[in-house]
């Protein structure tokens, strides 16, 4: 619960002023806590100049204050940061650590989303990523040999070329162990969450952060839009990683230390834009 530390509080009036639901009044010189909605935002804790108003009910810990050295980063480095990611399907057998990972999911985490629901759960398959793996291309066989033309635009949302890929790549895993899938990445990250109408967005921007705190990490990122594909070739892959009802992958990033090196950017389309 929000509260505020009246014996601190300056009155200054920022946290009133942002508050989206103007549960936040001053009175009598002093900011005032009402019983109106809360998306929790936080802004009113980010803006007291004071750090007077803090949350009982999350770990006030983590709060950090700014500071220009620690906390700036040059537009320029950014945007090579940006230019510079790529996608990467060559990895090394290397794990990746635990602290690794945290740092990742966290980059999706601290993420804007709609309303500020933060309604994106995270599942890591790495014990499990073998037999989730094999299954996988097994449903992709299976529909191969099947050959309907109904299932195979089903499966690979009309991208039916899809089907080939399979023909071909399923021989190539059995008989040579080469990895179509995830590309013998060590680590597979699932944006998991209930069907709302701003899902596809919030995983959008969570795994999006998450592939650029990867590349700043030193680590390569995919994303991998076959499995949510294999998952309507074989539902029982959902719950094999533990997809709940009501839930939906609504994006999937194989994460590892790439086992290629770029040196440079690569040329993009031209920027498409109207001024108005």
């Amino acid at each position: 619960m929000l509260v505020i530390n009246e014996s601190l509080c300056v009155g200054c009036g920022r946290c009133a002023s942002e508050c989206f639901y103007g549960r936040i009044t001053i009175e009598g010189g002093k900011a005032k806590m009402g019983n109106t909605e809360c998306w929790n935002c936080y802004h009113c804790i980010g803006l007291c100049p004071v750090g007077a108003i803090s949350d009982n009910d999350v770990d006030m810990s983590e709060v950090v204050p700014y500071h220009e050295k620690t906390f700036h980063v040059s537009p320029d480095k950014l945007g090579n940061l940006m230019k510079f990611r790529r996608s990467v399907r060559m990895f090394t057998d290397k794990p990746l650590s635990k602290p690794e990972l945290v740092r990742l999911l966290n980059a999706g985490r601290y993420s804007p989303s709609g309303s500020n629901r933060q309604s994106i759960r995270y599942v890591v398959l790495q014990e499990t990523l073998p037999e989730i793996k094999d299954a996988a291309i097994e449903a992709f066989w299976a529909v191969a040999q099947r050959d309907d033309p109904e299932e195979i635009d089903r499966v690979y949302v009309g991208n039916t070329g899809y089907n080939d890929y399979w023909k071909r790549g399923y021989p190539d895993y059995k008989e040579k162990g080469i990895d179509g899938l995830f590309y013998h990445a060590p680590t597979v990250i699932l944006a998991v969450a209930p069907k709302d109408d701003l899902r596809l967005l919030d995983a959008g921007i969570a795994t999006s952060n998450i592939g650029l705190m990867a590349a700043a990490s030193g680590l390569g990122s995919c994303y991998i839009a076959f499995l949510q594909m294999a998952c309507t070739a074989d539902p029982g892959l959902r719950l094999k990683m533990g997809i709940q009802e009501g839930e939906e992958i609504l994006a999937v990033l194989a994460v590892g230390h790439p086992a290629i090196r770029f040196h440079r950017t690569v040329p993009r389309n031209e920027l498409r834009v109207e001024w108005r």
